[in-house]
């Protein structure tokens, strides 16, 4: 039964990822000027265990940037959403401007990064985005962040729920997909064009 509902849910996963990322996102409002950038969180056309970065558990990631012009000043928002299956009603919810990840590099450094998705309580898997900055941290904090995570292997991602945590260790072949994500990011970026190819890949 366990298995049965996994994969109905991983059927959601995939089709919620497909309506609202598809693969690689790099799109411009024409009107507002507004950027996004997503990657994907999938190697192949369906999402699959393989897809799991983690040692234990299930964590599907992806990385994004988005950027608004406000009378002619740029805002950068960079960010990341994590798909997380955890079958454990005991660990309360993912809460709006509360929560947050620490993220460890394998240099034993730290990055704190603060939820800014909607409140998600869902007792199979929980779907939390973050943006890479502390909420006391600045916009030069956040690109710093985005720029180590291309460089520095992420180790383990510790994610912090209203009534627990869960601590997550990155399985070392999943090192190189994690900082592919950011830079896909960053080249699709300095070209200023749509983006070509997959992070992975």
């Amino acid at each position: 039964m366990k298995t049965f509902t996994l994969h109905c849910f991983l059927l959601v996963l995939f089709c919620q990822a497909a309506l609202a990322q598809g693969f690689d996102i790099n799109t411009t409002n024409p009107k507002t000027g507004e950027r996004t950038i997503v990657t994907r969180n999938h190697r192949g056309e369906d999402v699959s265990r393989d897809d799991n970065i983690t040692r234990t558990g299930m964590v599907f990631f992806d990385a994004g940037y988005q950027s608004t012009l406000n009378n002619e000043t740029l805002n950068e928002l960079y960010f990341i959403d994590l798909n997380i299956v955890h079958n454990d009603a005991s660990l309360g919810c993912l809460k709006f401007e509360t929560g947050k990840v620490i993220l460890t590099f394998e240099d034993g450094s730290t990055a704190e990064c603060m939820q800014v998705s909607e409140t998600s309580c869902d007792k199979l898997a929980f779907v939390g985005g973050y943006v890479l900055a502390s909420r006391t941290g600045t916009n030069a904090d956040m690109r710093a962040l985005f720029e180590k995570l291309m460089t520095v292997n992420l180790k383990a991602i510790e994610i912090f729920t209203t009534e627990s945590s869960l601590k997550y260790n990155i399985k070392p072949k999943e090192m190189p997909y994690i900082k592919s994500h950011f830079t896909l990011i960053d080249r699709v970026l300095k070209q200023g064009q749509p983006a070509k190819a997959t992070a992975g890949n």
